[in-house]
């Protein structure tokens, strides 16, 4: 349920950035990176218990870390690669 969820904002989130607003691929790779740290985050607050733990908490959610991390930070090359290219063919 909470995979499911999270692909979920994960690819709304995504949508809404690059084509909508037209955010850089650094700023994406960066969301990406930290979004399971902010939904363990906001879990823990809105429902009580600990960022860490996660019977009880919002612990659940940082475990998407391992796979959100690395996207974020491939994202991220791509867009240096990608604005550094634009800035030396001009």
């Amino acid at each position: 349920m909470f995979f499911i969820l999270f692909l979920g904002l994960l690819n709304g989130g995504l949508f809404i950035i690059y084509y909508v607003k037209r955010f850089s691929l650094i700023r994406a790779g960066l969301l990406i990176a930290v979004f399971p740290i902010i939904c363990a985050f906001l879990y823990s607050v809105i429902k009580g218990g600990s960022i860490f733990d996660e019977g009880s908490g919002g612990g659940g959610y940082l475990w998407f870390l391992v796979a959100s991390l690395p996207l974020g930070l491939l994202f991220i090359v791509i867009g240096l690669i990608v604005k550094l290219a634009k800035r030396f063919k001009s």
